[in-house]
């Protein structure tokens, strides 16, 4: 029994959730969330080496290609590094964060699960006045714009987000390319297009992506 309409939407929220992860999760990923698990735990503390291969590949009943496949997740996401010898070891990964820029509620929902699935954290807003509040207070890694936004041009709004993040990788959210093009016209560069439509799994790759 809900007593709350915000109770309804937390209990929707995760059960959409749970669906869609299960829907659109490969093996390799789910290989690579329980095994980020364990870092987070410390089953695995940092500066320790991993058991081998063939041992977590038998563990997780996966193929050594699937698991070398999590690895590869976790490694470009600063969890683990390889050393001389073939081992792999535990290492604290960098702060990671993400702002999403997104009126679409249907679609901020997608890159809030993304992010989510991506283990990164991130904040989720729809205007282009929140966008800039956000960015004026933290840092971020990855900065997700659509370019359409109800109170401003989003090629207009990532003019400042530049100035303001002058580090932060720049992706456009568009079904038309072109228009991502303006802010190269006014300068605002380097900029990536992550063009709609889009899959969970195209904007988990690209928030793991460290450039």
């Amino acid at each position: 029994m809900f007593h709350h309409p915000a109770d309804l939407y937390t209990a929707l929220f995760s059960c959409i959730k749970k669906v869609a992860l299960t829907t659109f999760t490969p093996r390799y990923r789910a290989v690579a969330s329980s095994l980020r698990d364990r870092f987070q735990r410390g089953d695995y503390p940092v500066g320790e080496p991993l058991p081998s291969q063939p041992r977590l590949a038998r563990e997780f009943g996966v193929s050594l290609a699937t698991l070398r496949q999590a690895l590869d997740v976790l490694r470009g996401e600063g969890w683990i590094q390889s050393e001389q010898g073939g081992s792999t070891r535990v290492v604290r990964p960098a702060s990671w964060r993400v702002l999403l820029v997104e009126d679409d509620p249907a679609i901020r929902f997608v890159l809030q699960l993304a992010a989510d699935e991506a283990r990164v954290e991130s904040r989720a807003v729809s205007s282009a006045e929140e966008a800039v509040a956000e960015a004026q207070q933290t840092t971020f890694s990855v900065i997700l714009v659509d370019v359409g936004l109800p109170d401003g041009d989003g090629v207009s709004v990532a003019s400042e987000l530049r100035r303001l993040q002058p580090s932060a990788r720049l992706v456009f959210v568009t079904a038309n390319p072109t228009q991502a093009l303006r802010a190269v016209e006014r300068g605002v560069r380097p900029v990536e297009i992550l063009p709609k439509p889009f899959d969970l799994e195209e904007v988990i790759a690209l928030l793991q992506r460290p450039s």
